[in-house]
């Protein structure tokens, strides 16, 4: 685990600095090569059991995020920084998170996996976000869409994947789509969308009223799935899955 010099510190509702917590694993397979690829998870809100507390390592292991990296066909190490939402206005994250910061964060990522042996470069990045991750995913979209030059750059021009885990409050629907249609429209296109919804909740219903009931035609990039999954479960469950080939799983009826 580090502290993140890439991230500013941002100011708290009682006037206090958070700084960014992040835990990293890197599969012993992935130890000493010289090119790898880098999941990023943003969790949600400490409401699910058993609480983090803003501890990125106990979010590692509430999720089993390491034992799915371990298992998941394509190798990865994994990134977890933390994220006060609960403690500070919405803007203020935002404006921690903007995609030249995300790039910065990604370096430090690989250069403490050099602290263990060989540092490597990045071949491939995955973005994953539960829950209040929307309020950092929606401003990146946002920023991809006006073409801000970070997101050409760095990290975010290796862009291969986006995981939307019960993240479609709000607008986010829509700025996910806009992303999408972004890279649909990209020669030699290799960046992939995918929406995770539970089977029950506030989410769910949001992308059926936002998406389904508007007859929203999806782009070819983005693959929405419907699971019979739980809002607090879905990283337990499903990170693995979307680690292999298999689009959805568990169809909800």
């Amino acid at each position: 685990m580090f502290r993140s010099k890439g991230i500013p510190t941002y100011k708290a509702t009682d006037g206090t600095f958070l700084p960014t917590d992040c835990s990293v694993y890197a599969p012993s397979s992935l130890r000493n090569v010289k090119e790898i690829d880098v999941l990023v998870f943003f969790h949600g809100d400490d409401s699910c059991s058993p609480r983090h507390n803003f501890n990125p390592f106990k979010v590692v292991k509430t999720f089993r995020l390491d034992e799915q990296v371990d298992q998941g066909q394509r190798k990865v190490a994994l990134a977890v920084p933390v994220v006060y939402w609960e403690k500070t206005p919405p803007k203020n994250i935002q404006n921690a998170w903007s995609a030249e910061n995300l790039n910065k964060l990604v370096e430090e990522v690989l250069d403490q996996i050099g602290t263990c042996g060989v540092r490597p470069s990045l071949r491939r990045l995955i973005l994953a976000g539960h829950s209040h991750a929307h309020a950092i995913l929606t401003p990146l979209a946002n920023e991809f869409d006006t073409g801000v030059a970070s997101t050409t750059k760095g990290a975010l021009a290796k862009l291969t994947d986006v995981w939307a885990m019960d993240t479609i409050y709000g607008t986010h629907a829509l700025a996910l789509l806009k992303w999408a249609r972004k890279f649909e429209s990209v020669k030699n296109n290799t960046v992939r969308f995918t929406v995770v919804l539970a089977k029950e909740g506030v989410p769910p219903k949001n992308w059926k009223s936002t998406i389904e009931d508007r007859t929203v035609k999806l782009p070819k990039n983005l693959t929405a799935c419907k699971t019979n999954g739980k809002h607090c479960g879905l990283p337990a469950e499903f990170v693995q899955d979307l680690l292999s080939v298999v689009p959805c799983w568990a169809v909800a009826e």
